[in-house]
């Protein structure tokens, strides 16, 4: 049996990293109203935590597609957001921010 596909365009793999819907979610936190068991309870545990401060959360959300069938190794980035969460002494937080793809800077190397 012979099936003909016309008008018919595959979607493009994404392999995702970090946390899915990452701005959505970051809109569910208030600036000094949510405390740290309600990040955790919206998000999870940190990615990570500044090195210098302990009440400085990182978020992480990344998609990357997958190569064509011509070049496996031609990986395009879709998204990349990371969202900085900070918190005063008590817990509560009092500064977010959601950096997203375009707003990261280009590093050239030499």
């Amino acid at each position: 049996m012979l099936f003909i596909l016309s008008n018919c365009q595959l979607k493009e793999p994404i392999k995702g990293h970090g946390i899915n819907f990452l701005e959505n979610r970051s809109n569910k936190i208030i600036l000094n109203k949510t405390n740290k068991n309600d990040v955790v309870d919206i998000l999870g545990n940190p990615h990570t935590k500044s090195i210098d401060d302990e009440n400085i959360w990182f978020y992480f959300d990344r998609k990357v597609s997958s190569g064509s069938m011509i070049n496996f190794s031609d990986n395009k980035l879709l998204e990349n957001n990371v969202l900085a969460i900070s918190f005063d002494k008590y817990g509560i937080v009092n500064d977010k921010e959601l950096l997203k793809k375009n707003d990261m800077k280009k590093i050239y190397y030499s």
